[in-house]
């Protein structure tokens, strides 16, 4: 659905923000002794788990409500 494809996406984009974040912190020689540039993948899946996880919550919520209500009460604007 939808909100798995833009979960994904949003876990992806993190991902590689975050590596791309990390190897721009190596490029100062305060850092290159305590950060190691490394990649966990059992870390990685665990983070797109939990972000399809929030990401098919945040879309089926709503929704669930919504479905809930008569439809004459889900298009009526306050």
């Amino acid at each position: 659905s939808e909100a798995m494809l833009l979960s994904l996406a949003g876990a992806t984009v993190g991902t590689l923000g975050g590596l791309a974040f990390l190897w721009l912190l190596l490029q100062f020689p305060t850092a290159k002794g305590m950060i190691a540039l490394r990649l966990d993948l059992p870390l990685v899946a665990i983070g797109y788990a939990i972000a399809l996880g929030v990401g098919l919550f945040a879309a089926a919520y709503p929704a669930w409500l919504a479905a809930r209500l008569p439809p004459t009460e889900a298009l009526r604007h306050d």
